[in-house]
């Protein structure tokens, strides 16, 4: 297993950050964010053709990821695979030594610039978690056995906005039953929504608390029009209007969040998302004394 898992199984305060893989076939700009990380970063978490817009294959990136040292989180989303692909990834992230998924949902394909694809969420995300222990426990879907079985540590996703919340916190306590070791949050900006999805979560796991440094207001405006699952509150976006330097006013907000989530008892760790302002990652470790 990889730095990741030993680090949360010993309890100890880790940070991940998401690189999202390249649109075309040129890898440098991904090696060279990854190689400004990876002092800083436990492990970074490759996305998979986020937004339903076709980007290179997470496992190749990943791929990538290791080959600079950074420790990679292959990001697996039921969107775009049926079970008989979704093993497919497990077994090859085993042979290429990546060490931990991710398993999500997916953005459906309507949000993004092939609206014209079909979704298949063959399985779930829960149901996706459920074959992966199997897996690892020696047998594929259709019962035949794996010798040697792959090794994985899997994580999954949740959303403190989620409506109604206990809905939310009772798909988290399936996914930790299915196998998920870790979950990781999306974008959080008010604590409280989190603490009250902690509290309503009876199963133990591995928090990590999902960040997003904001560049400007219109930034701001731009993520509650087009991502869904994240809402930036109006009294974010009054202080980055206010701000002489909105990217930096952007990156306090992110280390004052961090601050705040670091000293909840059930927090494992942060999760550092951005848009393409990977640069601003270490500003908000080192801001926030994450290392």
């Amino acid at each position: 297993m990889g730095r990741l898992s030993e680090k949360l199984e010993n309890n100890e305060f880790v940070v991940t950050a998401e690189i999202t893989p390249p649109k075309g076939i040129d890898i440098g700009r991904t090696r060279n964010v990854a190689m400004q990380l990876k002092e800083y970063i436990d492990a970074a978490n490759a996305t998979d053709n986020q937004r339903g817009i076709v980007r290179m294959s997470s496992m190749a990136t990943c791929h990538i990821l290791a080959e600079v040292g950074v420790e990679p989180i292959m990001q697996i989303a039921c969107t775009h695979r049926n079970r008989i692909a979704i093993q497919s990834c497990v077994l090859g992230a085993h042979a290429l030594n990546i060490p931990n998924l991710l398993i999500v949902t997916g953005d459906h394909v309507l949000l993004g610039d092939n609206p014209e694809a079909k979704a298949v969420y063959d399985v779930d995300s829960i149901q996706a978690i459920q074959l992966v222990k199997h897996m690892c426990d020696g047998y594929d879907s259709a019962g035949n056995e794996l010798h040697p079985p792959p090794r994985i540590y899997v994580g999954a996703t949740a959303n403190p906005l989620a409506d109604p919340l206990e809905l939310q916190a009772l798909r988290v306590e399936k996914k930790v039953e299915a196998g998920a070791k870790f979950i990781q949050t999306q974008v959080v900006f008010d604590v409280s929504q989190l603490i009250e999805l902690l509290d309503l979560v009876e199963v133990p796991v591995h928090w990590l608390a999902g960040i997003m440094p904001l560049r400007s207001a219109k930034s701001a405006r731009f993520i509650n029009k087009r991502i869904p699952g994240i809402e930036v509150p109006d009294h974010i976006i009054t202080r980055l209007e206010g701000a002489k330097k909105p990217a930096e006013e952007g990156v306090q907000i992110a280390i004052e969040l961090c601050q705040e989530l670091k000293n909840i008892k059930k927090i494992s760790g942060i999760h550092i998302m951005t848009i393409a302002w990977e640069e601003s990652v270490p500003l908000i470790i080192q801001g926030a004394n994450l290392r």
